[in-house]
């Protein structure tokens, strides 16, 4: 046994740590040990992976994976997914002594730091990025975007570094895919842009009128709330339009208007701003 100090002095003294997701895989993460992080189950590494550049991540390449928390599995074959010559080979580029292998069964990661706010993204190593990596990319910079995160691109490494959503544009990912994605958020944004307009005649309209203009805005929500369903792309960009609402606090129908339009054009616009790397939108 050992303490928790102790064991952030001991894998500080170590050149690699080789480890499933867990407490000391982030302990070494923090005092700057690389980490070699073999993700199976429920883990997802885009979400709980080591923080920091350079660490490495080998992540089953199957359609089961990452599964839920309260599945029942029968196979675990995400657990034989690397072979014991694959998990050596990640080893020792991990620690700088050979190139990126090729992985059977398995895609390698390492973490990045990207875009104007210097977040983390896991990358793929020797293959493109695939269109649910751009996805995840696009959905981290809708977040950022609305919380206001800050422009670090002075804090160390190179502004403009690409995003995953980047790569997969500048390197020719599926053009089928792509339009999918687009279309999907040019329907969001349309109409957000509908509900915003709406709202907006909402505090002028007669008093006879009012409550089908409620009703036509709450259609529009319910149409966002099933695009966000339909196309993971749009996921994140509606659930949060649908916290912004519901966190509206107002006590009168002017001013709750007034700020429910302010969140559909917000929306709006962050689906116009995540569709532009794809080069396919058409809606200005």
């Amino acid at each position: 046994d050992s303490s928790l100090r102790q064991l952030a002095a001991l894998l500080e003294r170590s050149r690699l740590l080789i480890t499933n997701d867990t407490g000391p895989m982030h302990v070494a993460a923090a005092v700057g040990t690389r980490v070699m992080d073999l993700s199976s189950g429920p883990v997802c590494p885009y979400e709980t992976g080591p923080y920091g550049e350079g660490h490495v991540v080998i992540e089953p390449e199957m359609s089961c994976y990452p599964c839920p928390l309260d599945s029942e599995c029968h196979h675990f074959a995400c657990r034989t997914a690397v072979t014991p010559e694959d998990a050596a080979a990640v080893a020792r580029f991990a620690l700088g002594e050979g190139g990126a292998p090729h992985l059977t069964g398995a895609r390698l990661l390492q973490a990045r730091r990207v875009g104007r706010t210097g977040r983390i993204e896991f990358l793929p190593v020797g293959d493109p990025p695939t269109v649910r990596d751009a996805v995840r990319s696009m959905a981290a910079a809708m977040w950022e975007d609305s919380l206001k995160a800050p422009d670090r691109t002075g804090d160390g490494w190179s502004e403009g570094s690409d995003t995953a959503v980047d790569a997969y544009t500048h390197e020719g990912g599926d053009e089928a895919s792509r339009r999918v994605i687009a279309e999907a958020l040019d329907a969001v944004a349309r109409e957000a842009d509908a509900a915003a307009a709406l709202l907006r005649t909402l505090p002028s309209a007669a008093p006879a009128k009012v409550q089908a203009l409620g009703e036509r805005v709450h259609a529009s929500l319910e149409k966002l709330l099933a695009l966000g369903e339909s196309t993971r792309a749009t996921h994140a960009l509606v659930t949060h339009l649908r916290y912004e609402i519901d966190s509206i606090v107002a006590t009168d129908l002017a001013s709750m208007a007034r700020l429910q339009a302010a969140a559909y054009a917000a929306t709006a616009a962050r689906a116009r701003t995540l569709a532009q790397p794809l080069g396919v939108l058409t809606t200005s």
